[in-house]
């Protein structure tokens, strides 16, 4: 899974020829990670046959699931939560950002200055969207940040302001433009 994805995670009992049943009555039912990475909503729940709770990653790396309730054997699992995907739309976004200035700024600089900023840019929509995923993700509900069009318009206005940061830097510092 991305760092900007969320999962609906199910548990649900089962008797000894792996029949889904339901217990005469509620147990309480709880789930944990090995790590900090992931965090679950809620993380216990009393049920007498499915347990519901979504799993959001808070940064990445692998990390242990373990559910369990009384008098059945803990289910434990193993989650990788990547970011390369989100990495590479974090790049695409930033190098889009720079050139729409560009396109819709007629007094934007041409010619060989249009890669540097869309290098610029890039970093600028790389730097932005991480430090959303350290200092927002963790803290940030669910479905605010943890989707690839969050990621996506971060990047993209990051590339575009940093092109209008560029051009307020340069001219202040007197820097032909």
């Amino acid at each position: 899974m991305t760092i900007v994805e969320q999962y609906n995670l199910h548990a649900h009992f089962f008797d000894r020829v792996g029949k889904l049943v339901r217990t005469g009555e509620k147990r309480r039912v709880s789930v944990s990670a090995s790590n900090p990475i992931l965090r679950f909503t809620p993380d216990s729940q009393d049920t007498d046959w499915d347990f519901q709770t979504s799993l959001v990653p808070n940064g990445w790396g692998r990390a242990g699931i373990t559910v369990v309730t009384d008098s059945y054997p803990p289910f434990r699992t193993t989650v990788a939560v990547t970011y390369l995907g989100i990495l590479m739309l974090c790049i695409v976004g930033g190098m889009l950002g720079s050139p729409a200035d560009i396109l819709s700024n007629p007094n934007a600089p041409r010619g060989r200055r249009i890669p540097a900023r869309m290098i610029v840019g890039t970093l600028a929509a790389l730097l932005a969207y991480w430090l959303c995923v350290i200092v927002g993700l963790p803290n940030a509900p669910a479905g605010i940040l943890h989707s690839r069009i969050a990621v996506g318009g971060v990047s993209l206005v990051a590339g575009w302001a940093e092109a209008a940061l560029f051009r307020l830097a340069t001219k202040t510092l007197g820097v032909q433009n």
